[in-house]
């Protein structure tokens, strides 16, 4: 998670005048589906990063878009964003806005590498075995690699198990080339 100072003290001040509102669920709901609209329309990413583009042109865009869909305190704080010229920040902000509504929940995650997408059985499967082993809940975050070749990486917070392909290929080569 990148640990830049404008990112967590955004994110902190929105997580508690959130707090104060009891918003926090609507307001991490908000931050999700902006974040999965940049990801979606890569159209929307554009204008955010463009410099070209005024700050009013962007607000305008921005409240045609959500204005029914999210909060007036997501709405204001976009606005806030996008005339201090941190628009470029808003993915690490709604990361650390999760990070904090993690700690509030007492949610972990759980970061779930394969060489290819997870069925739903699996990731079921996945789910309530890390939630037997650690009791507790966590988020699973998933990610594909195809670069690992096979089998998975499971990271939890400092711990990290290693069952990839590509790591028992990189282990075999080092004991062929350094023999003991």
């Amino acid at each position: 998670m990148e640990l830049s100072s404008i990112n967590v003290r955004y994110a902190r001040a929105l997580f508690s005048l959130a707090q104060e509102k009891n918003l926090v669920e609507f307001i991490k709901s908000d931050l999700e589906l902006i974040i999965q609209t940049g990801k979606s329309n890569p159209e929307f990413d554009w204008i955010l990063a463009n410099p070209v583009i005024k700050p009013s042109k962007k607000i305008e865009i921005i409240k045609n878009i959500f204005s029914s869909l999210i909060q007036p305190i997501s709405m204001i704080f976009l606005e806030m964003l996008i005339k201090n010229k941190r628009e470029n920040q808003l993915y690490g902000i709604a990361r650390w806005y999760t990070h904090e509504y993690n700690l509030l929940k007492g949610i972990n995650s759980a970061t779930f590498t394969t060489a290819v997408p997870l069925d739903d059985s699996i990731r079921n499967s996945v789910k309530s075995i890390i939630k037997k082993l650690f009791d507790k809940e966590l988020q699973l975050i998933e990610v594909v690699d195809p670069e690992i070749i096979g089998g998975y990486i499971l990271k939890i917070d400092d711990m990290q198990y290693d069952g990839s392909i590509s790591s028992g290929l990189k282990k075999i080569r080092r004991e062929l080339i350094n023999p003991k």
